[in-house]
Protein backbone atom coordinates (compact mmCIF):
# COMPACT_ATOMS: atom_id res chain seq x y z
CA UNK A 1 0.00 0.00 0.00
CA UNK A 2 1.47 3.30 -1.05
CA UNK A 3 1.57 6.03 2.21
CA UNK A 4 2.83 8.68 -0.34
CA UNK A 5 4.23 10.04 -3.33
CA UNK A 6 6.88 13.40 -3.38
CA UNK A 7 8.62 14.96 -6.48
CA UNK A 8 10.86 17.64 -6.81
CA UNK A 9 13.00 19.50 -9.25
CA UNK A 10 16.17 21.59 -8.40
CA UNK A 11 17.65 23.48 -10.97
CA UNK A 12 21.52 22.87 -11.39
CA UNK A 13 22.64 26.25 -12.10
CA UNK A 14 20.86 27.49 -8.90
CA UNK A 15 22.25 25.42 -6.84
CA UNK A 16 26.17 25.74 -8.03
CA UNK A 17 25.51 29.69 -7.58
CA UNK A 18 24.13 28.40 -4.04
CA UNK A 19 27.19 26.49 -3.30
CA UNK A 20 29.38 29.14 -4.36
CA UNK A 21 27.87 31.80 -2.10
CA UNK A 22 27.22 29.80 0.68
CA UNK A 23 29.89 27.69 0.56
CA UNK A 24 30.98 24.92 3.08
CA UNK A 25 28.65 26.25 5.55
CA UNK A 26 25.79 25.56 3.17
CA UNK A 27 27.08 21.80 2.39
CA UNK A 28 27.07 20.79 6.11
CA UNK A 29 23.98 22.64 6.70
CA UNK A 30 22.74 20.34 4.56
CA UNK A 31 24.31 17.35 3.12
CA UNK A 32 26.13 14.46 5.24
CA UNK A 33 30.04 14.05 5.42
CA UNK A 34 29.26 10.93 3.29
CA UNK A 35 26.69 12.88 0.48
CA UNK A 36 29.41 15.83 0.64
CA UNK A 37 32.30 13.13 -0.05
CA UNK A 38 30.85 11.75 -2.84
CA UNK A 39 29.77 14.61 -4.60
CA UNK A 40 32.94 16.09 -4.78
CA UNK A 41 34.47 13.11 -6.56
CA UNK A 42 32.34 13.52 -9.26
CA UNK A 43 32.79 15.99 -12.49
CA UNK A 44 29.86 18.23 -11.50
CA UNK A 45 29.60 18.61 -8.05
CA UNK A 46 26.83 21.10 -8.18
CA UNK A 47 24.76 18.37 -10.26
CA UNK A 48 25.32 15.83 -7.65
CA UNK A 49 23.85 18.18 -4.59
CA UNK A 50 21.02 18.88 -6.80
CA UNK A 51 20.20 15.77 -7.45
CA UNK A 52 20.40 15.40 -3.64
CA UNK A 53 18.54 17.73 -2.38
CA UNK A 54 15.84 16.47 -5.03
CA UNK A 55 15.71 13.28 -3.42
CA UNK A 56 15.76 14.84 0.27
CA UNK A 57 12.72 17.01 -0.53
CA UNK A 58 10.62 14.31 -2.33
CA UNK A 59 11.36 12.38 0.75
CA UNK A 60 9.39 15.00 2.55
CA UNK A 61 6.89 15.74 0.10
CA UNK A 62 6.02 12.05 0.11
CA UNK A 63 5.96 11.63 4.45
CA UNK A 64 5.47 15.14 5.45
CA UNK A 65 1.90 14.58 5.26
CA UNK A 66 1.54 11.67 7.27
CA UNK A 67 3.16 13.07 10.06
CA UNK A 68 3.35 16.59 9.58
CA UNK A 69 5.69 19.41 8.82
CA UNK A 70 7.04 20.19 12.19
CA UNK A 71 10.42 18.77 13.14
CA UNK A 72 10.78 17.29 9.35
CA UNK A 73 14.89 17.50 9.16
CA UNK A 74 16.05 17.60 5.56
CA UNK A 75 19.33 17.11 6.83
CA UNK A 76 18.66 13.90 8.55
CA UNK A 77 17.84 12.09 5.49
CA UNK A 78 20.84 10.52 4.09
CA UNK A 79 21.04 9.48 0.51
CA UNK A 80 23.58 6.96 -0.18
CA UNK A 81 24.31 5.09 -3.59
CA UNK A 82 24.80 1.69 -4.47
CA UNK A 83 27.35 -0.01 -6.68
CA UNK A 84 25.68 0.37 -9.72
CA UNK A 85 24.68 3.88 -8.99
CA UNK A 86 21.26 3.91 -8.20
CA UNK A 87 20.02 5.65 -5.10
CA UNK A 88 18.45 4.98 -2.21
CA UNK A 89 17.94 6.43 1.18
CA UNK A 90 19.09 5.47 4.34
CA UNK A 91 17.00 4.11 7.25
CA UNK A 92 18.46 4.86 10.50
CA UNK A 93 17.39 6.38 13.90
CA UNK A 94 15.69 9.73 12.45
CA UNK A 95 14.25 8.45 9.32
CA UNK A 96 12.87 5.13 11.31
CA UNK A 97 10.64 7.23 13.79
CA UNK A 98 9.58 9.62 10.93
CA UNK A 99 8.50 6.36 8.74
CA UNK A 100 6.99 4.62 11.79
CA UNK A 101 4.87 7.78 12.26
CA UNK A 102 3.73 7.58 8.47
CA UNK A 103 3.26 3.88 8.66
CA UNK A 104 5.34 3.02 6.18
CA UNK A 105 8.28 -0.03 6.30
CA UNK A 106 9.82 1.39 2.74
CA UNK A 107 10.90 4.56 0.98
CA UNK A 108 11.66 3.77 -2.88
CA UNK A 109 13.62 6.74 -4.80
CA UNK A 110 14.69 7.62 -8.01
CA UNK A 111 16.39 10.45 -9.14
CA UNK A 112 17.53 11.96 -12.66
CA UNK A 113 19.39 14.84 -14.68
CA UNK A 114 18.32 16.61 -17.42
CA UNK A 115 19.34 19.44 -19.17
CA UNK A 116 19.93 22.10 -16.28
CA UNK A 117 17.17 20.30 -13.90
CA UNK A 118 18.28 17.61 -11.29
CA UNK A 119 15.01 15.56 -10.31
CA UNK A 120 14.01 13.10 -8.11
CA UNK A 121 10.56 11.24 -6.96
CA UNK A 122 9.73 9.13 -3.80
CA UNK A 123 7.42 6.20 -2.74
CA UNK A 124 6.92 5.85 0.42
CA UNK A 125 4.74 2.36 1.05
CA UNK A 126 3.87 0.38 3.88
CA UNK A 127 4.57 -3.28 2.59
CA UNK A 128 7.53 -3.86 0.59
CA UNK A 129 7.02 -4.65 -3.13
Amino acid sequence: MVVGVGIDAVQISSMRRLLETGGDAFETATFSGEERRAAHTQSDAAARFAGLFAVKEAVYKALAPCVGKEGFDLRKVRVEHWADGSPHVVVDGYLSSIMERAGACSVLVSVTNEGDFAMAIALAQAEPL
